[in-house]
């Protein structure tokens, strides 16, 4: 599932290519994936309209369109973007298609179905309505007051950090990673960690994903000492070379390293 970084690319992809630029007709549309609007509602709002700026929170994109608020994607388990302009460079399964002004086409395609598209009145008025948390990189979250977000909190540490109605963006994968760099056991309990504690894991989660960021989303090019990296079956720990093991978890998987991950139970 697309998570904060990989939601942050496709800003910065969306950003560089489809902004203002008058969208002719909203084509191949997917009406199972509206949430909260109808098809004809979504076109009267976007078609002859140029998206002016992008927005992120959490696992949510958003782009404003003027004086109609703010297209709002999520991307589910396979979302992604595709701006081309020749039909044999389109992607498979697309689900809401832009035709841009300049001949482009902005595609939103999602394999199993599991996005959303809707509008919002702002990235705020949809971080209210969705129930999210603060974003994961919001800059005004600080190590004292995410400690303040987790203060009290029982259960585990990934549970948590996946909680999007307390912080929004953190999935699978990254909290696997964030955890595997402190050497935390996904099933730490949250409040074995003292204010220190939540600090460190506040730094380390912005480090995390910010370097995730920076190199894409792609675990091809991520550090080779980032757990990311070594995913796949089979995979040995970068720390200590050891084989990664898949444990549930508030039923979600979870990788990490048995030796260099031992807290918890």
């Amino acid at each position: 599932m697309p998570e904060l970084p990989d939601v942050e690319v496709f800003r910065r992809y969306l950003e560089a290519t489809a902004l203002h630029k008058r969208i002719e007709s909203v084509q191949d549309l997917e009406t199972g994936l509206l949430d909260g609007v109808s098809a004809n509602d979504l076109r009267r709002a976007i078609e002859e309209h140029a998206l002016e700026e992008t927005a992120r929170h959490g696992k949510h994109l958003l782009a404003r369109i003027p004086g109609d608020g703010w297209l709002a994607l999520h991307f589910g388990m396979t979302g992604r973007l595709k701006y081309h302009k020749l039909a044999d460079s389109a992607p498979e399964h697309v689900c809401m298609r832009l035709a841009l002004e300049n001949g482009y086409d902005l595609d939103y395609a999602c394999t199993r179905k599991l996005g959303r598209i809707g509008l919002a009145a702002s990235p705020d008025a949809l971080a209210r309505e969705q129930g999210l948390g603060p974003d994961a990189l919001d800059p005004g979250l600080s190590g004292s007051g995410f400690a303040r977000l987790l203060a009290g909190r029982r259960g585990m540490l990934k549970t948590a950090l996946m909680d999007q109605s307390l912080l929004a963006g953190i999935g699978n994968v990254y909290s696997d990673e964030i955890l595997f760099q402190l050497s935390l056991h996904p099933r730490t309990p949250v409040d074995t960690l003292d204010e220190a504690g939540l600090k460190r894991l506040h730094a380390t989660l912005r480090q995390v994903l910010e370097q995730a960021v920076e190199n894409g989303a792609d675990p091809a090019r991520m550090p080779d000492t980032m757990l990311t990296a070594h995913r796949h079956r089979d995979g040995c720990c970068p720390k200590c070379s050891g084989k990664l093991e898949t444990i549930k978890v508030s039923g979600r998987s979870a990788v990490f390293c048995p030796a260099c991950q031992k807290t918890g139970s």
